[in-house]
């Protein structure tokens, strides 16, 4: 999901969406970077997931002013449970890194209890899954530090990107937009800055495409 930073990457990351669609028509993707300045981003959250699940839900009932993520989920699945198992909710909830840690423990907690709730019910009539996306480590918002609020059935790591990965990034997202002699360049610049974090050099990636056309020695200053 971090790919969404290459700004030629928005139509791809749709077009996985709609790939998954295929699969799980009841598929939502709620972006958590985009409601961070909200009062109360918790509920700001479960008011824009209640409008994604009503328009991929025609006639389910749904919290008029919904407080928690928990209310929504919570509906949608138990539709689900009276459709059949072939009709499943799957939430993307990306960008918690994007959000204070309290305002992101609060709906990680709503999320699980979600979840909770639904597998009581039994596996087979769960109804719901959750797919979380952050460069932050979820982990950090449990007491303990070394289990998932989550309980997720796997957990993924991004690694940092090594110089060669770095180059490969850049010349597949810039490809077409700017010679290949300036790539390589931003991509040096991007390893240089970045170290291969790779929410950090995705972004480097992104400024890269806004800056497309621009003379390499003004990309120094997105290191400011």
């Amino acid at each position: 999901m971090g790919s969404r930073y290459f700004a030629k990457s928005e139509s791809l990351f749709q077009s996985f969406l709609n790939a998954l669609r295929t699969v799980l028509p009841r598929t939502v993707y709620l972006d958590l970077a985009n409601l961070a300045f909200a009062d109360d981003p918790p509920r700001e959250a479960a008011r824009v997931l209640s409008l994604a699940v009503a328009a991929i839900t025609p006639g389910l009932r749904l919290p008029e002013d919904p407080v928690r993520v928990t209310e929504i989920l919570s509906a949608a699945a138990a539709q689900e449970r009276t459709e059949g198992p072939s009709n499943p909710l799957a939430a993307i909830v990306d960008g918690f890194d994007a959000w204070p840690d309290e305002a992101a423990r609060k709906l990680v907690l709503d999320l699980r209890a979600a979840y909770t709730e639904t597998r009581t019910r039994g596996a087979a009539q769960a109804g719901l899954s959750v797919i979380t996306g952050s460069s932050a480590d979820l982990r950090d918002l449990t007491a303990s530090g070394r289990t998932s609020p989550l309980n997720l059935a796997q957990n993924l790591f991004l690694p940092d990107f090594s110089a060669e990965e770095v180059l490969e990034l850049f010349r597949r997202g810039l490809s077409g937009v700017m010679p290949d002699s300036e790539i390589d360049e931003w991509a040096g610049l991007a390893m240089g800055w970045s170290g291969g974090h790779p929410a950090l050099t995705q972004m480097a990636g992104g400024l890269a495409f806004e800056r497309a056309g621009a003379t390499i020695r003004g990309a120094d200053s997105f290191s400011e």
